[in-house]
């Protein structure tokens, strides 16, 4: 829609670049994905690029790690270490008693979000690859929501918000990335934990790096979700509408607003 709206002459302001992500989140608590090394393997299957290409159509960047470049616990080498690898994933998923693959159910919604069922497809062809059979189950926004809520999914194809403020706010308020009970992974880590704490309780910036750069090892091994890429909204406005901005929490302002 962004071609077809600026050659109509709409003005396009894009606001939230890096705060709302595209992830794939894992069942913890769910069969095979109880096992890291499996959900490990699963995050080798997201073909980040394709989807950025293809669902995308080139807008927004690709992302390994929650943070955008501006943040205090970006690190380039971690932001670039995830690669679509797969022959290693099913090396991996053998190497956890799952030669052949296994079956397992992908909660999408076309109604939450028109990406969700070009994203879900494409797990599910990266994950035939490997011998995972995936059913794709699409609901409406209510069936779709109660099964995140109720950690009733098992792989879920989700957005979420505040990446582009300070990791202590990601933590603490995107449920996907919390250390207790809320969050719908059902993910339980007592390192994650302490260092989610521990960030939120310095102002020691050396300190701070080294946490919030511990956390990514834990994604990393752990993998509880996987991140995929931004996902960059846009305000559209008429031809003589101007200083329309982006807040830093991601919505629109209309402070400096003219129309001509």
């Amino acid at each position: 829609e962004v071609d077809r709206l600026t050659e109509k002459g709409f003005n396009l302001v894009a606001v939230n670049k890096a705060g709302s992500n595209f992830a794939v989140l894992y069942n913890n608590g769910w069969g095979p994905l109880k096992d890291a090394r499996v959900r490990r393997a699963l995050g080798m299957l997201v073909n980040r690029q394709r989807f950025n290409r293809i669902g995308m159509e080139g807008l927004g960047e690709v992302r390994c790690i929650p943070y955008p470049k501006a943040s205090i616990g970006y690190d380039a080498e971690q932001a670039t270490r995830c690669k679509f690898d797969p022959e290693a994933a099913k090396k991996l998923l053998a190497e956890a008693g799952y030669p052949n693959g296994f079956e397992l159910e992908i909660n999408s919604s076309q109604q939450a979000n028109a990406m969700f069922p070009i994203l879900a497809s494409m797990l599910q062809d990266a994950y035939a690859q490997v011998g995972v059979k995936a059913k794709i189950a699409d609901s409406d926004v209510a069936g779709y929501r109660a099964k995140m809520i109720a950690s009733k999914f098992q792989v879920h194809v989700h957005n979420y918000g505040r990446a582009a403020k300070d990791p202590s706010a990601l933590f603490a308020a995107a449920v996907p990335w919390r250390y207790n009970k809320s969050n719908w992974t059902q993910f339980r880590n007592a390192e994650y934990e302490r260092l989610v704490i521990a960030g939120s309780g310095t102002i020691d910036e050396q300190a701070r790096k080294k946490i919030y750069h511990d956390i990514i090892e834990i994604l990393y091994d752990q993998q509880h979700l996987t991140v995929v890429q931004t996902q960059p909204l846009y305000f559209a406005s008429r031809k003589g509408v101007k200083g329309i901005e982006g807040s830093p929490d991601g919505f629109f302002s209309f402070r400096n607003a003219t129309v001509d």
